[in-house]
Formats: structure tokens, sequence, C-alpha cells
């Protein structure tokens, strides 16, 4: 090399190395490599070893490497256990060489996960690797004892030779080791080059195991040299463990919580994206009562797709390892009763094309914000799906060599059953389907009835595939043939489609309109007018994200309380859902909401949430209530497909107005709306009182109460009082003086049921029955006949009846006296009158929870546990709170007490969670001690609201005093007006009850 050359390179090179130092220091940018991932306990699962789920979670957030303790069972199965012993991870006891595969295989992790991971079971390491064969590398911990020479066979057999590293407890174990499997890869752990080039005298080692905080650039240029990538590990990591790790630069990391590192990396670069989405977990409350949506879904979205476990359940989804029928693209969310939707159903398949049903059974499952994820175990085809608000998007990845074909089911539907016109169950009326051309599919299914007996409503749907169709067939019945088309008959309808043998991956969307297919395929080619599904992914996550974003939770928090929470958010804004624009009985500008189910469930929290979260969005739906009335003659209590029913009590909707009013949200006609609540309270639906309207209303108004012999007489009676209450409070901030003197006055209806001498189990006072002579029932007749009328003794306890009694047709609905006579929310002052006063009251409501009168699961007694801060003692509504959560409601799938009811449970936690809670219909929250150091509400207009609980921990739970922007604040409640102006609530906290919150401020 000449001078002027050499000069020249040296030039360059001094170029090049300030152009990577400028960058490397740069704003903005990063030159970071890419660290590899290593978990070697999962997602947040806390056992000390992987699970296939704990493993499959770990993926999702860039795991790239499973860890696998491998040990051997007594008849020589071999098994992923970190302990020697079963004692730890399972209910078993002993020594793993101890027990046998069939023993081990019944053991159950629930000693060592919480209560809601019973079930999930020590896995085989053949299992492991089935499970991870192409979504995952291994890292073989092999530990002392376990035979070699299977493992290495069954490594080769699952074809993860090149694809793993080993590293071996017994350093014995290593020569054998290299004699089997030469071409395969070892680990080692060292703290420094020495240690290093002893193991070098043993082996050739391919990884180095090291604390990262003693990865030095020598030592990293040895590795370097010597072809041996470093592994910085880190037991138990925190950020600032993962922190230094990034700073270290290994090639990969072994860690436990690959959700935290993620969010580091992430931070590291700049990004920030999708902070809060990725605390929520849609399996919370899938299971148990729960019964919530786990598929993909956008805020109120109109398109929510998720598998189909049969047509038994009401959101469409059973766990595992019940069958998959297809993947249908309406559903609800938390619901009971009979189920509702299930419409448009696809399923892709891999046999012949000479049957309509597909069913196939799930070998994994990944449930997550905005995305699911399955690969069927009899065809091997992975579905994934994410969806914008008016159409899903799926893509399909089919084996090599599978037939590649799917299924589009227009007569499919949940609650399907044989009697005709059985009451909750969906009945089929007719279906359409047209294969337009070889990638496009259109048709419509038509079906009535359901949980709320609606009218026949109309799914339309557009399907369109990126790969062309090979064959396409038709079905109606049964009857499968080669025609395009099959038109409305009354039979259920389908298609079957086949793509070519290289269309190993298929993607498909399919709008959904309930105005015809054209509008279905406008709501798919505009919402989706490309076909990357990683695009689809993140605009519902940023969907989600802007409105997480709202409230910003303490960064300490425990990541199990940011999933409740956040989750909480999550499952408040699935319903009801935005059909503006999608309205087949009338069309205005207006906005027009759907599948209210019910406001009976929802009106308490939710929309109070939705106020804070999306105030425009709660003006929208108030609108749409009022519009409801306008142009179908009354406001829905419930709503679905189109159709108002049923009512479970009162006509809620006033409640709703009436929160609105009294929060100052703009945008609403409340003269109309006052109309709207007044034709609920003066004018009888007629035959129709189940699905809208006040039942019973003429007695109401004539008796003040609802006899016994009208469906539901105590709560309608309770609940007519409270509408009433809000019907008075719009009158008379509308200027009419008249109106709201009349509905004070009926407001206090509730007093007509209650019977002051009634004593039971310590209390005297209940809401019992009577007839309409004025007579007070101590036994109620069940039926009409005049000549036989079986009986049965009521007491406050009853909320069902006996066999022969009528579940829609008791005096309260879903909760007994004690509940419901604890349930006058407007009028807390009077109710504690009519107990005998403070003490008595105070009396009665420790029975209540103490003797187990309180339910959980449903919402009248969702505001009965902040009645102590009527008696001056918030700090006993906090213990009962805290209480009540910490025994009811947790992180995994069975995080719910009872049916989510649209939102209903989780809105309660959220709200309890942050430390308010409002009193629906009216303009304040009670305050009490939150669950999270900090909250911070990001309100319209640019202002923030923060809350702030100084010291709080599981000793300091009491609030000692609180500051309201600095100043001394020593009510109990809190104003609307207050939240929304901005500022910072200071909770100050204690190991005892303090003297604040005596007054509630109520009359400030």
């Amino acid at each position: 090399m000449n001078t002027l050359f050499r000069l020249f390179a040296f030039v360059i090179v001094i170029f090049l190395a300030g152009t990577s130092d400028a960058k490397l220091s740069g704003k903005g940018t990063s030159t970071m490599k890419t660290i590899e991932v290593v978990v070697h306990r999962g997602a947040n699962y806390l056992a000390p070893e992987n699970t296939v789920p704990s493993a499959l979670k770990a993926l999702e957030h860039g795991a790239t490497w499973v860890e696998l303790d491998v040990r051997k069972s007594k008849d020589g199965v071999l098994y992923n256990l970190h302990d020697e012993t079963l004692d730890r991870t399972t209910d078993g006891h002993g020594p793993i060489q101890a027990a046998v595969s069939a023993e081990i295989d019944r053991l159950d992790a629930g000693s060592w996960f919480s209560p809601s991971y019973r079930g999930v079971k020590l896995p085989r390491i053949e299992t492991m690797l089935d499970t991870l064969k192409g979504k995952a590398k291994v890292f073989f911990d092999v530990k002392k004892g376990t035979p070699v020479g299977e493992l290495v066979q069954l490594v080769r057999q699952k074809g993860f030779e090149q694809q793993s590293f080993f590293w071996f407890t017994d350093a014995q174990m290593i020569p054998e080791f290299v004699k089997l499997a030469p071409e395969m890869k070892i680990k080692v752990n060292a703290s420094d080059i020495a240690g290093l080039k002893k193991w070098q005298e043993v082996c050739k080692p391919a990884y180095v195991e090291i604390d990262p905080e003693k990865i030095t650039k020598e030592f990293t240029n040895y590795c370097r040299k010597n072809g041996i990538l470093v592994m910085a590990a880190i037991q138990n990591g925190n950020e600032e463990a993962y922190k230094k790790a990034i700073q270290a630069q290994p090639d990969l990391v072994n860690i436990d919580q690959p959700e935290l590192w993620e969010r580091v990396v992430a931070e590291s670069k700049g990004i920030h994206e999708y902070d809060y989405a990725s605390y929520v977990d849609p399996r919370i409350g899938s299971k148990g009562l729960g019964r919530v949506f786990i598929g993909p879904s956008c805020p109120f979205g109109m398109v929510k797709p998720s598998p189909d476990c049969t047509p038994s359940p009401n959101s469409g989804w059973l766990p595992m390892p019940e069958r998959v029928d297809g993947f249908a693209q309406v559903h609800v969310s938390g619901t009971g009763g009979g189920p509702k939707y299930g419409n448009v159903l696809v399923m892709p398949f891999g046999d012949g094309m000479d049957r309509v049903s597909h069913i196939d059974y799930r070998d994994y499952e990944t449930i997550q914000l905005g995305y699911y994820d399955t690969r069927f175990k009899q065809s091997g085809i992975r579905t994934e799906i994410t969806t914008s608000n008016r159409a899903s998007f799926y893509r399909f990845t089919y084996p090599e060599d599978s037939l590649k074909s799917l299924a589009v089911d227009a007569g499919f539907f949940l609650g399907e059953s044989p009697i005709p016109d059985e009451r909750e169950a969906q009945q089929f009326v007719g279906s359409e389907i047209q294969v337009l051309s070889d990638h496009e599919v259109a048709g419509y299914t038509r079906i009535r009835g359901g949980w709320n007996n609606g009218k026949a409503y109309t799914v339309y749907f557009y399907a369109e595939t990126d790969r062309p169709f090979v064959q396409s067939l038709t079905w109606k019945g049964n009857r499968i043939t080669d025609a395009q088309s099959q038109y409305d008959s009354a039979e259920k309808t389908g298609a079957l489609l086949r793509f070519a043998k290289s269309d190993k991956v298929v993607q498909l969307k399919v709008g959904i309109s309930f105005l015809s297919s054209q509008k279905a395929k406008f709501n798919a080619h505009s919402e989706i007018p490309h076909w990357s599904f990683e695009e689809v992914h993140n605009g519902v996550l940023a969907q989600w994200e802007d409105l997480f974003q709202k409230i910003e939770i303490d960064p300490s928090t425990p990541d199990a309380k940011k999933r409740m929470f956040y989750t909480a958010l999550y499952h408040t804004m699935l319903m009801p859902v935005d059909r503006s624009g999608e309205n087949p009985l009338w069309s205005d500008p207006e906005p027009y909401y759907d599948d209210f189910y019910a406001i009976w469930d929802t009106y308490r929290s939710s929309f109070p949430l939705i106020t804070l979260i999306d105030p425009q969005r709660q003006v929208d739906i108030v609108r749409s209530l009022i519009n409801i009335y306008k142009r179908d003659g009354y406001m829905p209590d419930s709503r679905s497909g189109n159709s108002n029913g049923r009512t479970q009590g009162g006509s809620n909707a006033e409640i709703v107005i009436a929160d609105a009013f009294a929060k100052g949200l703009k945008g609403i006609d409340y003269e109309l709306g006052l109309q709207a609540m007044l034709k609920d309270a003066t004018v009888p639906p007629g035959d129709n009182e189940e699905a809208e309207g006040r039942g019973g209303l003429i007695p109401y108004l004539e008796l003040g109460y609802i006899p016994h012999g009208i469906d539901r007489a105590g709560n309608r009676t309770i609940e007519y009082s409270y509408c009433d209450y809000a019907i008075a409070q719009v009158a008379k901030g509308l200027g009419k003086e008249d109106l709201y003197q009349q509905y004070m006055k009926q407001s206090e209806n509730w007093k007509n049921l209650w019977r002051s001498d009634y004593e039971h189990a310590g209390a005297k006072g209940f809401i019992m029955p009577r007839d309409k002579e004025g007579n007070w029932l101590d036994s109620i007749p069940i039926g009409h006949s005049t000549r036989w009328q079986p009986k049965f003794k009521y007491t406050p306890v009853i909320f069902e009846g006996p066999w022969y009694t009528k579940w829609w047709s008791m005096f309260f609905y879903e909760a007994s006296s004690w509940e419901y006579s604890l349930s006058i929310p407007h009028d807390v002052p009077g109710l504690i009158e009519k107990c005998g006063g403070a003490e008595a009251f105070e009396k009665r409501l420790d029975i209540f929870f103490d003797k187990g009168f309180f339910n959980v699961n449903n919402e009248p007694s969702f505001l009965t546990s902040c009645l102590y801060h009527w008696l001056g003692k918030p700090w006993r509504t906090s213990d009962r709170i805290r209480e009540i959560i910490a025994k009811n409601y947790n992180d995994g799938p069975i995080g719910l007490p009872g049916n989510d009811d649209s939102g209903a449970m989780s809105s309660w936690l959220a709200f309890h969670m942050v430390g308010l809670y409002p009193n629906a219909g009216q303009d304040y929250y009670l305050i009490h001690t939150p669950l999270l150091d900090s909250a911070t509400f990001h309100l319209a207009g640019g202002k923030d609201f923060k809350i702030i609980a100084k010291g709080l921990s599981d000793k300091n739970c009491y609030i000692q005093s609180v500051t309201l922007n600095g100043k001394d604040y020593p009510y109990s409640t809190l104003r609307h007006k207050d939240v929304i102006a901005g500022g910072e609530l200071v909770l100050k906290m204690g190991k005892k009850p303090g003297n604040w919150g005596k007054e509630m401020g109520l009359d400030k």
C-alpha cells in the first residue's frame, strides 16, 4: 500500500468514526444493536420455570429464546422443572425422580400460581418443543441425572439442533454431549476472561453467561475473537438492572420479565408508543362469571371478531380444550341471559370441500389487546385476527401440505335452540351469499330474538381475500353445489373457497354493515385500503392508547395493578357500540349507538367514567338515547340488534341524562331529553313493557308503589323513585319548578314499600311486598289463578323463588331485599332515618357485609360500600372497598366477580382504584383511600387533575387530611366542576383513622 493510499484510508476511517459518534450522541436517534431475549420464567407468571402459556406470553413481548430446565421422572420422561422437587411448583411432593409421569401429568400448578391459574400443568419437554417449533429457539438448562443421549435424540427429532444451546449443571456430562452432538452449541458461565479460558480447555463454548456489570470491553473483544456470544444474566430483574444491561450491549439477555424489558428497550430508543395499552389483558374476567369478550375491538367498535366455541357462550369464546366452530364478526361483552349475535362465521380448513362444518381444536392461544392468534391441532392452520371499527382483518397461515381452504358461513349465530321461539334464544330468519369474483364474497344473515327478545336484525358482509380462489362452491342447508350464489329462502347459506397450493399465507378483510353489502364493502375498503396486518393492528392500538393516556397512574404501580386498572378502562369502553351511519330504521345526522346491554348495569359507574375519559363520546351516547326516543317512541333501558329491550327495573336512561346535565355536558338538547324522560314517567308502554318504558306505571302513579302481582314490583318501585329524582333535577335546571316539586315528591315513593316493623338478622325495616289493598305480604302467591295459588314465605334474603317461580317475575330483579333496601342513592339521609338513625344504620351496614348479605357480583350493591360516608366515617368505606377488591378482583382470567355487564364491574373497580366513586345522576364523587399512589386525569382543554396519596402503603391506608390545590379540604366528596377545572387533590395517609371526612360538604 503506498503512502498516499494509506493517508486516504486513514482519513476515511476517521470520518466514519466521527460520523458514528455523532449518530450515537444525536438526539432522537440510536445505533443500539438488537439484543436477543432469553426468558427463563415467562411473562410475569412468576413460576420458577416456563410453562406453555407463560412461554407464549413471553414471545408476545419480544422474547426469541425460551429456557427449559430439563429433569427426568422416575420412568424417564423429560420435564421442564427448575427445582429438584415438585413441592414448590405443583401440588405434588418429593423429588421428580421419585414420581412417574402419569402422576406428574395430573399435578396442578395452583399451589405456586395464584388461584386464577389453576389448571396449569408441569410441561413435558416434548410438549414445550412442539409448542415452540417455528416460534422460538431454546436454551436447555440440563440438570444432573438427565439422560444426555435421550435429550439429544429428542432435540434432533423435533428439529432444534440449530435452534438451541445447552448448559450442564454437572460438567461431567459435557464430554458425552460433545461426542453425541458435536454440531450442537454449549453455553458456559464465567465472570472474567480467565474463567472463560478454563472452560475452553473443556469444550468449545458458543455462549457465555455473565453478570452484566462484569461485561468489560476486554471481555467482549475476547469473546468476539473466539466466536463466543455474550449473554447477560439478570435474576429478578428491575428497570434499573435492565438499563445497565442495555448499556453493556451483550448479544443476549437472560431475564424473567420480558414485558418490562420490552418497555425499557423501547424507551432507550425514544419509543413510547402503546405504554398503557401494553398493560391491557383481555383475558381478565374471561373465565368464571366475567364472560368478557376476548377478541380484538376498537373503542366502542361495531365489529368484534373472535372465536366461537360452540354456539352457546354469550361472548363466543370458551377456554381450551373446547372446540372452535369458526370466527364470527359481531359479539357482545360480559353479558348474562341469552346470547346475541355471533354472525358471519369464517373458518379456515385444509381438507375436502365436501361438508359445511369444519370444527377444530386449539393447540395454543394468544390473546392481547387488538390481536388474537391460534393454531389448530387437526389442520395445523394458524389464524391471526385484528380489526378496525367496521371491518375485521385475518391472516391465515396454512401448512405446506394443506388444501388451503376457507369457509364463509352466513347462517351461523349464537344461542341457537331446537325449540321454536324459545325465550332468549336467537332464531334464524334467513341468509344469502354470493361469490362476486375470485377474491370477493358478499351476503347477509338475518336473525331475531336473543336476550332482549328483539325484532329481526340483518348483518350484511363483504369478504375479500388478497389471494384469488382457484375453486369456489356454495351451500344452502347441507347441499353443496358449484352455484356461485344462494338466494334467501329461509335456509342457512355459505361458501367454500380454495386457494392455490402455493398460497401459504392468505389474508382476509370482512367489512360489516347493518345497511347493505355495498356499505359493508365501503367499510372494508375505507377503513382498510391496504393489506398490512401490522398497520391495522397498530391502528387499533393507537385508538386505545389515546384513551388510556387520559388517566396516567403512578409509574411505580405494581404491574398486576396496572393490568387491573387499564384492562378495567378497556372493558368499560367496549360497549355500547357506535353504529352512527349504520341505522337501518331511520336516517338523520344524529349519533346512533346500539348494544346498551343494559343501562340498568352501566348507568352507575360506566357512563360516569366515560364522561371523565371521553366527554364528547358521552355527549354522543346521550344524544343517541334521546334520538331513539324521538324516532322509536321510548328511550331504551336496554337495546340490541336495533330493538329496545329488555327493561330490568327503572327507565334508567333518565339517570344517564341527569348525570350529563349535572356535570354540564354541552351539545345535548336537554329540553327534548326532558320530554323523553317524561314520556317514560307518564305514558304506559302497553303490552310492550318488557321492552321499554315503565311497566306497572299506572298503579305506581295511583298508589305510590307497584303492588305484588306485577313483575319486579320491588325494584321497579325503588328505581322509578330514583328516575323521578333524575327528572326533578333536570326540570329544576331548566326552570320548571312545578315539575321539580312533583317529581321530588314522587322520588319518595320507595318509602311506600318500607315495612318499618319487619326485623331480620338484627336489622329493622325493609322494602317488602305489598298488595294493591296496602296489605303487607309475608307469603307470596304465585300465578294468577283464582282457584289455586301456591305460596312461599318471603324473607329479605330471597331473590330466587322456588322452582315454579319465573326468574323474571320475582319481587326483585337479581337481588334481595337486604340489597335493595340499601339501594336508595338519591336519598341516603332519608334511608338512614328509616333505619333508625346513624348508629342503627352503621350496625345495619356491618351486618350486611359481615353476614354475607352483600353481593359483590351485582350492580344494586355498587354504592353500598360507600354509605359509611354519610355517617362521617369514610375510613370505613375505604376498609370495605379494599377488602372487596382483595377478595374478588385480580389480574387473572377469573379476575372479575360477576358478569362484567358491558364494563359495569370493571368501571366500579377503576373508580375505586383511583379513590373516587360517583353517585350517578348527581355532580359529586366520594373520596376514599385509593389503591394507587397517584392518578392524573388529562382532561379536555389541556387541564390535568391529579390525585396523590402521600405515604400510601398497606399500613398507611387511612386518610389523615386532604388538600385541594394547596388548601385544606375537610369534605369527603368532590364536585365534578372541581375535577374538570384541573388541580391537585393530595391525601395525606396514616396508620389509623383520622378526623378527616366527618362532613360530606354536599351543602357547600
